[in-house]
């Protein structure tokens, strides 16, 4: 299963289309399906969009959205991408789940992920990260909205409509080479250098990065409190401390959200640098370790009560195993019983079985069905 945006173009007066390598014939089979969701920059021009095509093809990475192509019908380039069924991080954090107690039915979000899943993801989301990094591309949106879920446990980053590729060949230094100017992002994730138009490059993702675990931690971003303008002027100004994840969390954990958040870009890790962090899962990175983790993480630990409740259902399903069988002893001995009562009238003989009497009780019927003449 795949997904695909469809973009309007306009045509010139060959085949071709402004440089992209699409032609008119080309052959996709695809049916179009329902909408799936609208992102902010789905209206832009024909020349941005064929620069994320290329963009997107040239970024092969397990968690990195996969590229599948693209095709043109009607003036219409549709672009097809990897379908990932088990939603982004924001929507699993905001997500209501049901419960069943005393008869009554009630609801809840799913609320904030423990601190073994977080780490798991946040290992996933800097392996992404540091994959566009070393191919001199900067995401610039990175939120919970767009970190997908797969139904595996594997995490993918999404939407690159922001996203830029570097022309700076020197992949260490935050401070050489071309620093963009232009103000792309999301406010409660956006990084001080992005909102002052001071220069960024990579380190600004890294801002994100922190600003992400710290929404997957807590539920909501750092300065969700604040009206947007206002969180903007405060990480602009850069006057007051972030906030740190709460008690609960390891102080790796909040060592992690803390460096991510620091103000000076040219002091601030780079993914691979974070990587290497105590917080982070060392040397697992295949799609069966995280399958396995997120079984151990969230799919064995049981509550008193909830056993107790696991405990009697089993107790009840057994009583029901016993009473079908004893169910299917008396169905066997009342349609033996017919038979041989038709068997007798047929012969008008002397019945031999005083199990065949009319007046046989339920305790005949089970002791019949045992397979014992009386």
């Amino acid at each position: 299963m795949f997904l695909c945006i469809s973009l309007q173009v306009a045509r010139n007066d060959s085949n071709t289309y402004l440089g992209s390598g699409l032609v008119a014939n080309d052959t996709i089979t695809w049916a179009k399906g329902e909408v799936l969701g609208k992102g902010a920059y789905g209206t832009v021009s024909i020349q941005i969009k064929l620069q994320l095509m290329d963009l997107l093809k040239t970024l092969r990475h397990s968690n990195i959205v996969g590229f599948l192509g693209t095709s043109l019908y009607q003036h219409v380039v549709s672009i097809f991408m990897e379908y990932i069924p088990g939603g982004s991080i924001a929507s699993i954090l905001h997500r209501l789940k049901l419960f069943v107690t005393d008869f009554k039915i009630s609801c809840k979000k799913f609320g904030p992920l423990p601190e073994r899943v977080l780490a798991l993801y946040t290992h996933q989301i800097l392996e992404g990260v540091a994959f566009l990094h070393q191919n001199r591309v900067i995401h610039r949106d990175l939120k919970g909205n767009n970190v997908m879920l797969m139904p595996t446990g594997v995490i993918k980053l999404i939407d690159f409509g922001c996203a830029r590729r570097l022309s700076c060949l020197n992949p260490t230094a935050p401070n050489s080479g071309e620093l963009l100017k232009s103000i792309h992002g999301t406010p409660y994730w956006m990084a001080p250098e992005v909102i002052n138009e001071s220069g960024y490059g990579r380190k600004s993702d890294i801002w994100s990065v922190g600003c992400t675990v710290f929404e997957m931690a807590t539920g909501k971003p750092p300065l969700a409190h604040m009206d947007k303008m206002a969180a903007l002027f405060y990480i602009g100004a850069r006057r007051g401390l972030m906030p740190s994840l709460p008690d609960g969390f390891s102080e790796n954990a909040k060592d992690f959200v803390k460096i991510c958040l620091t103000s000076d870009q040219s002091v601030r890790p780079s993914a691979d640098q974070l990587l290497k962090h105590s917080f982070i899962p060392k040397g697992h990175t295949s799609i069966k370790y995280w399958e396995a983790q997120k079984k151990k993480c969230c799919g064995t630990k049981v509550s008193g009560r909830r056993r107790k409740k696991r405990d009697k259902n089993k107790e009840e399903d057994e009583e029901g195993r016993r009473g079908g069988k004893l169910a299917t002893e008396l169905r066997a001995g009342r349609d033996t019983l017919q038979y041989r009562r038709r068997a007798r009238r047929r012969k008008g003989g002397r019945k031999r079985w005083s199990t065949c009497s009319t007046s046989a009780t339920l305790g005949d019927f089970a002791h019949f069905g045992a397979g014992s003449r009386r």
